[in-house]
Protein backbone atom coordinates (compact mmCIF):
# COMPACT_ATOMS: atom_id res chain seq x y z
CA UNK A 1 0.00 0.00 0.00
CA UNK A 2 2.56 2.33 1.13
CA UNK A 3 4.88 1.71 -2.22
CA UNK A 4 1.99 2.39 -4.35
CA UNK A 5 1.46 5.58 -2.76
CA UNK A 6 4.67 6.82 -3.36
CA UNK A 7 4.70 5.56 -6.86
CA UNK A 8 1.62 7.16 -7.91
CA UNK A 9 1.78 10.98 -8.95
CA UNK A 10 -1.16 12.30 -7.06
CA UNK A 11 -0.08 11.25 -3.75
CA UNK A 12 -1.25 12.79 -0.75
CA UNK A 13 2.33 12.51 1.12
CA UNK A 14 4.28 13.54 -2.02
CA UNK A 15 2.06 16.77 -2.44
CA UNK A 16 1.85 17.15 1.50
CA UNK A 17 5.64 17.16 1.62
CA UNK A 18 6.11 19.35 -1.50
CA UNK A 19 3.99 22.18 0.03
CA UNK A 20 5.38 22.03 3.53
CA UNK A 21 9.11 22.41 1.93
CA UNK A 22 7.90 25.33 0.04
CA UNK A 23 6.80 26.74 3.66
CA UNK A 24 9.81 25.90 4.87
CA UNK A 25 11.75 27.55 1.84
CA UNK A 26 10.16 30.98 2.15
CA UNK A 27 10.91 30.61 6.80
CA UNK A 28 14.23 30.21 5.64
CA UNK A 29 14.33 27.03 8.20
CA UNK A 30 12.34 24.29 8.62
CA UNK A 31 9.23 24.54 10.70
CA UNK A 32 7.21 22.07 9.43
CA UNK A 33 6.91 18.71 10.46
CA UNK A 34 5.42 15.63 9.61
CA UNK A 35 4.12 12.46 12.24
CA UNK A 36 3.58 9.82 10.21
CA UNK A 37 1.42 7.64 12.85
CA UNK A 38 -0.46 5.97 10.33
CA UNK A 39 2.59 4.47 8.37
CA UNK A 40 2.93 3.07 11.88
CA UNK A 41 -0.28 1.84 12.30
CA UNK A 42 0.46 0.15 8.77
CA UNK A 43 3.42 -1.34 9.75
CA UNK A 44 2.25 -2.83 12.88
CA UNK A 45 -0.83 -4.00 10.80
CA UNK A 46 2.31 -6.27 8.43
CA UNK A 47 3.76 -7.47 11.54
CA UNK A 48 0.61 -8.50 12.31
CA UNK A 49 0.34 -10.14 9.52
CA UNK A 50 3.60 -11.76 9.61
CA UNK A 51 3.00 -12.96 13.56
CA UNK A 52 5.64 -11.11 15.08
CA UNK A 53 3.07 -9.48 17.71
CA UNK A 54 2.85 -11.50 20.80
CA UNK A 55 -0.49 -11.44 22.17
CA UNK A 56 -1.91 -10.54 18.54
CA UNK A 57 -2.78 -12.91 16.34
CA UNK A 58 -5.72 -10.88 13.76
CA UNK A 59 -5.40 -6.96 12.56
CA UNK A 60 -8.45 -7.02 14.14
CA UNK A 61 -7.61 -7.08 17.24
CA UNK A 62 -5.85 -3.38 17.01
CA UNK A 63 -8.73 -1.88 17.18
CA UNK A 64 -12.42 -2.08 19.22
CA UNK A 65 -14.65 -1.84 16.39
CA UNK A 66 -15.36 -1.47 12.86
CA UNK A 67 -15.03 2.17 12.29
CA UNK A 68 -11.27 2.25 13.66
CA UNK A 69 -11.11 3.30 17.42
CA UNK A 70 -7.36 1.99 18.83
CA UNK A 71 -6.82 -1.00 21.08
CA UNK A 72 -4.68 -0.16 23.52
CA UNK A 73 -1.39 -1.52 21.91
CA UNK A 74 -3.01 0.74 18.78
CA UNK A 75 -2.66 3.95 20.42
CA UNK A 76 0.52 3.13 22.49
CA UNK A 77 2.23 3.22 19.25
CA UNK A 78 0.60 6.84 18.05
CA UNK A 79 2.18 8.02 21.39
CA UNK A 80 5.29 6.37 20.52
CA UNK A 81 5.37 7.86 17.35
CA UNK A 82 4.39 11.07 18.52
CA UNK A 83 7.08 10.53 21.48
CA UNK A 84 9.58 10.07 18.98
CA UNK A 85 8.90 13.11 16.61
CA UNK A 86 8.60 15.74 19.35
CA UNK A 87 11.68 14.86 21.71
CA UNK A 88 13.61 13.33 18.86
CA UNK A 89 14.87 10.55 20.19
CA UNK A 90 14.46 6.37 20.74
CA UNK A 91 11.49 5.66 22.45
CA UNK A 92 12.79 1.98 22.76
CA UNK A 93 13.69 1.14 25.86
CA UNK A 94 11.26 3.51 27.66
CA UNK A 95 9.13 1.99 30.45
CA UNK A 96 6.50 0.94 29.20
CA UNK A 97 2.86 0.34 30.08
CA UNK A 98 2.89 -3.38 30.99
CA UNK A 99 -0.11 -5.36 32.36
CA UNK A 100 1.24 -7.86 34.86
CA UNK A 101 -2.14 -10.08 33.83
CA UNK A 102 -0.62 -10.38 29.92
CA UNK A 103 2.80 -12.24 29.82
CA UNK A 104 3.25 -11.03 25.98
CA UNK A 105 2.97 -7.29 26.76
CA UNK A 106 6.26 -5.83 27.46
CA UNK A 107 7.94 -7.92 24.27
CA UNK A 108 4.42 -6.08 22.44
CA UNK A 109 5.58 -2.59 23.74
CA UNK A 110 8.88 -3.28 23.31
CA UNK A 111 8.11 -4.09 18.91
CA UNK A 112 5.85 -0.76 19.30
CA UNK A 113 8.39 1.04 20.30
CA UNK A 114 10.36 0.04 17.52
CA UNK A 115 8.24 0.60 14.41
CA UNK A 116 7.22 3.90 16.29
CA UNK A 117 11.04 4.46 15.91
CA UNK A 118 11.55 2.75 12.29
CA UNK A 119 8.32 5.21 11.14
CA UNK A 120 9.42 8.66 12.49
CA UNK A 121 13.13 8.13 10.92
CA UNK A 122 11.71 6.46 7.53
CA UNK A 123 9.32 10.02 7.16
CA UNK A 124 12.25 12.43 5.49
CA UNK A 125 9.86 15.28 6.94
CA UNK A 126 10.03 14.37 10.85
CA UNK A 127 13.10 15.90 11.43
CA UNK A 128 14.40 13.08 13.65
CA UNK A 129 17.07 11.00 12.21
CA UNK A 130 18.75 7.40 13.18
CA UNK A 131 19.74 4.29 12.81
CA UNK A 132 16.57 1.87 11.66
CA UNK A 133 15.20 -0.74 15.13
CA UNK A 134 15.66 -4.43 14.33
CA UNK A 135 11.62 -5.27 15.09
CA UNK A 136 11.35 -7.95 17.32
CA UNK A 137 15.05 -7.64 17.65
Amino acid sequence: WIAGQEARGDNYLIRLRTQLEGIDKRAGKQITYVVPSSIAVYNLRKEVLAGHVPGVAKQSELFRDPIGHPTTATANLVTYVWYTAMYRESPVGLQAPVDKNDPNSAAREKILQQIAWNAVIGEPKSGVKGTPAKVGG
